[in-house]
């Protein structure tokens, strides 16, 4: 178990539409926050709002303060101090067998594993990782596989400690 100092920011909005929000959103990113969350709430006088939380140990109080302020109207924020407490995260590549026709073709894909390869405690595929899969299925084959289905196939074999294989009609 890792522990380190960390930062989290409260931020309650009430001005914002939904389309700011989403622009809020990536300007928080591209600030250096990480772990954007929004919420939707209900302010007093029953006025649609948001909490936003997000990881800001490695952001600048001076700068993101100046930047919600001239960007979006926000006078202030909470910051939190905390820890943050987590595993070793490792990565590692497994390779996909997709058979289609009577053909088999192989997809390497990036595995993202909590505590060490040799000795995962959980170990998944990433979003990035099955929408290449789905791609990939679709321009070698022709095919539209569901990603549902091949994250549930994949998660599968990642437990039983096989190698993946889906057949698509």
């Amino acid at each position: 178990m890792h522990k380190m100092a960390g930062g989290l920011m409260l931020l309650m909005i009430d001005h914002l539409s939904g389309e700011e929000m989403g622009h809020l959103m990536g300007r928080l990113y591209f600030w250096g926050a990480g772990n954007v969350h929004v919420v939707p709430t209900q302010t007093k006088k029953s006025r649609p709002g948001y909490l936003v939380f997000a990881d800001i140990s490695r952001v600048e109080d001076a700068l993101l303060s100046e930047n919600l302020a001239r960007e979006f109207g926000i006078s202030g924020y909470h910051r939190i101090e905390s820890s943050h407490c987590h595993r070793e995260i490792s990565s590692t590549t497994s390779t996909l067998t997709v058979c289609h026709r009577g053909e088999s073709i192989s997809i390497d894909f990036p595995v993202k594993v909590i505590g060490s390869c040799d000795s995962p405690l959980h170990a998944r595929a990433e979003y990035e990782g099955l929408a290449l899969i789905c791609d990939t299925i679709h321009a070698r084959c022709g095919a539209a596989p569901s990603l549902s289905l091949i994250k549930k196939e994949i998660a599968k074999k990642i437990r039983t400690g096989g190698l993946p294989r889906i057949i698509i009609e």
